[in-house]
């Protein structure tokens, strides 16, 4: 017979590896909690009936629980580290296993800060995320989210759902339909104009502060 923590090891393996590995899954996060509580519920229903004892039945759910999620994660720390798309990409390690680790970094709301010490450390792509590379590099804007880019926007932009915007919207087919009344302003011309009077702008606030500065 086998081993019960055998099953939960290897049904924490498969998990990652069949379920968890494919797609994305930050806005399944409380379905996934909700899941994985009914299960340990159902697991220490069933030793309960088989024991007849609640301390032994918790002890045996929590062995399980215990089990199965340090297979889960520690498949998924591998895989990201190891085999992951984006292992070749400089980085903090510790950002390559799991971006909560980036959100601690930030606790303190100085996150510019963050990158810019990245930045200078690693160079202008760094490895910021799991799936995640940022890019310090004035061209990317234009690679990346200008108007003739074809790029599927990252998960950030779901940062308001379940609201939507024409701006925060990942749905191509609806941001389409939305940024109609938005053609003549968002057209290579109109936007290459806008650019120009932003530079300006920008220039001119930037020798506001400058001035400002050196009057400190």
């Amino acid at each position: 017979m086998i081993a019960p923590g055998a099953v939960a090891i290897t049904a924490g393996l498969l998990a990652h590896q069949l379920v968890f590995i494919h797609g994305e899954w930050h806005l399944k996060g409380p379905s996934v909690v909700v899941i994985h509580v009914l299960v340990l519920g159902l697991l220490h229903a069933k030793h309960l009936v088989d024991h007849g004892n609640t301390q032994i039945s918790l002890v045996q759910t929590i062995s399980l629980a215990t089990c199965y999620l340090s297979s889960l994660f520690t498949s998924m720390t591998a895989y990201r580290l190891m085999f992951h798309r984006l292992k070749h990409f400089p980085g903090p390690k510790l950002a390559g296993i799991t971006k909560l680790w980036h959100v601690w970094k930030c606790r303190d709301s100085r996150g510019h800060l963050v990158l810019q010490d990245w930045y200078e450390k690693y160079g202008e792509l760094v490895r910021t995320g799991p799936s995640e590379i940022t890019i310090f590099h004035p061209e990317a804007y234009e690679a990346m989210d200008g108007s003739d880019n074809r790029n599927t926007r990252s998960d950030w932009y779901d940062l308001l759902y379940p609201r939507v915007s024409s701006i925060f919207t990942r749905d191509r087919e609806l941001h389409h339909e939305r940024r109609k009344m938005w053609e003549q302003a968002l057209s290579r011309k109109g936007v290459v104009n806008c650019r120009a009077h932003n530079v300006l702008e920008t220039d001119a606030v930037v020798q506001l502060w400058s001035s400002i500065i050196g009057e400190l």
